[in-house]
């Protein structure tokens, strides 16, 4: 909250509220009667339980839905910590160690039928700081106690006889990346890694789809319901058999964390050589083409897609996540790398983002009057392949097939979800206290390979070096050789990459999964010039001294 040196509320705070105000005003204009009524319930239900399950948590009463109350309070708290500017590093711990005990409370209790709702909703909270923190043991015994009382429940209510599934609308109205749980999830039951049911997904009319033109081509797979009384209807069925992608996957009865299934499904699906889950229609190519047209481009051109995070969409100062953001110039010679060899770069993103500089071949689509939820769809899918960093919309070109180029890729836990038809580098980091790189043993294992937010990396002392300028482009240009065929790797390495996979695996033990491995390749400039972060042949772990 900002506010002057008198304590006032400043204009951007103000605005917000009067929002929020305008906002209930019309609902209850446009509802009514039975709108007030629920708004009125609702109010005062927050007002009750403000004071008592307050009351109630430090008192230590039986009452699960206060400790869940209380500690959904704390998680708002935590996200406010995170976004300062200063975050306070002891707050930030004693807060999410009050989150975990609060949900602790409700998950170590044997769920019944009356409250097995709070109790899956605390258990997946209670998973997901595991999880954050880095505490793999803990968050693979919830996780697999919330798969079984889940399987128990579908069998109970005999639901698994409908042969239906309920999908979560987060994937519609969340972040663009969310998808990739979608894409695995289907390509699994093709794949006949699970049993194969009919995917049901409730998107209220009045939400705001994040991609209306991407949502559209699942309703191959799946079925989308936007009436409002079927909505109504089947809302309570929804809440109580939502398939958890984004907290579990279970293939073959045995049940995986999401991060660690999405590359295991991904990989069987190149191995059996599928062709992609997702073509693009004749309407949106034609009408792609000529819009590129528009920009100079000739059918048949080639062009590769380069998305750049920045922290302007959706970062408060880019705090939170800044690790996960880069700078669009260190990108340039990439940029020229593609264009001498003949083909064009377009720039995906936002209006937010730093305008590139005028040069030949490049579209700032990001910037152009052109832009639309379908044209995002084309350029992703007819990409000959995608250049990105850790953000959700490399996941439109997954789904048609395109090869992805992770660059400045972090946490390194998401590498895991790549395949062997991507490359991938990324970012060196080191700790600040003992001035030295960490291996990347240390690297890809938890809890630093989980760090979801720059206050982990902040906690643990350890300064994030963004990929440079040559890494990136010598990154660009293997992909490049390797689409025209011409890539060719020396023994050394292959040896290198085979030291890579094997700390992988190593890594993926310490996840809790035996066989778990980072199917793509890391760059191999980038692993030669940090070869010595790598174990020796004989198996230790060598260290630099960065003096």
């Amino acid at each position: 909250m900002y506010t002057n040196g008198c304590g006032k509320l400043e204009r951007p705070q103000v605005t917000k509220y009067i929002s929020f105000i305008n906002r209930q005003i019309n609902q209850i204009c446009e509802g009514g009667l039975h709108v007030l009524y629920k708004k009125v319930k609702k109010l005062s239900w927050l007002l009750f339980m403000n004071i008592f399950a307050l009351l109630a948590v430090w008192l230590k009463a039986d009452w699960p839905k206060a400790y869940g109350f209380v500690g959904k309070k704390n998680i708002k708290r935590l996200k406010k910590l995170y976004t300062q500017a200063n975050p306070d590093e002891l707050a930030i711990k004693r807060t999410g160690d009050l989150v975990i005990r609060y949900f602790k409370t409700i998950a170590d209790r044997d769920p019944v039928p009356v409250d097995v709702q709070d109790w899956i909703e605390a258990s997946r909270i209670l998973e997901g700081m595991y999880f954050f923190t880095g505490e793999i043991n803990k968050m693979n015994a919830v996780l697999q106690k919330t798969a079984e009382v889940q399987r128990d429940i579908a069998k109970a209510y005999q639901f698994d006889d409908l042969g239906i599934e309920f999908l979560s609308e987060f994937l519609a109205v969340g972040s663009i990346g969310t998808y990739e749980f979608l894409d695995t999830h289907v390509k699994s039951g093709i794949l006949g890694l699970r049993p194969s049911k009919k995917m049901i997904l409730l998107v209220n009319p009045k939400a705001s789809v994040n991609n209306p033109c991407y949502l559209n081509y699942w309703r191959r797979y799946i079925t989308i319901i936007s009436d409002p009384r079927l909505i109504r209807t089947l809302s309570p069925l929804q809440k109580r058999f939502e398939v958890p992608l984004n907290s579990y996957m279970t293939l073959n009865g045995k049940t995986y964390k999401s991060f660690l299934a999405l590359g295991i499904i991904r990989e069987q699906w190149i191995k059996d050589k599928r062709k992609p889950i997702l073509t693009i229609s004749d309407e949106d190519y034609a009408r792609g083409w000529q819009c590129l047209k528009s920009f100079g481009m000739r059918q048949g051109d080639w062009f590769v897609c380069l998305h750049v995070r920045e922290g302007g969409w959706k970062d408060k100062n880019s705090l939170v996540e800044n690790f996960r953001n880069a700078n669009i110039q260190t990108y340039i010679p990439a940029i020229k790398a593609v264009t001498d060899a003949g083909g064009w770069v377009v720039r995906m993103g936002d209006s937010t983002m730093e305008p590139l500089p005028e040069m030949p071949k490049v579209i700032d689509y990001a910037h152009s009057d052109e832009k639309s939820d379908w044209m995002d769809v084309f350029l992703c899918a007819q990409s000959r392949f995608f250049v990105g960093t850790s953000s959700g919309l490399f996941i439109f070109a997954i789904t048609f097939g395109t090869p992805i180029v992770a660059t400045n890729f972090m946490p390194t836990c998401c590498a895991y979800y790549l395949t062997s038809a991507d490359l991938f580098i990324p970012r060196a980091c080191k700790f600040k206290r003992e001035d030295r790189f960490l291996n990347f043993n240390e690297l890809f294992s938890p809890k630093i390979g989980t760090a979801a937010v720059q206050s982990r990396y902040d906690q643990e002392d350890i300064e994030i070096i963004e990929n440079s300028e040559e890494e990136i482009k010598s990154l660009v240009g293997e992909m490049l050789r390797k689409c025209d065929g011409n890539l060719k790797y020396s023994e050394e390495d292959e040896g290198l990459q085979g030291l890579f996979r094997s700390v992988t695996l190593d890594c993926g033990k310490l996840y809790g999964e035996e066989g778990a491995v980072v199917n793509a390749r890391i760059g191999k400039e980038f692993l030669r010039k940090h070869a010595a972060l790598l174990p020796s042949r004989e198996g230790s772990v060598v260290t630099i001294d960065i003096k």
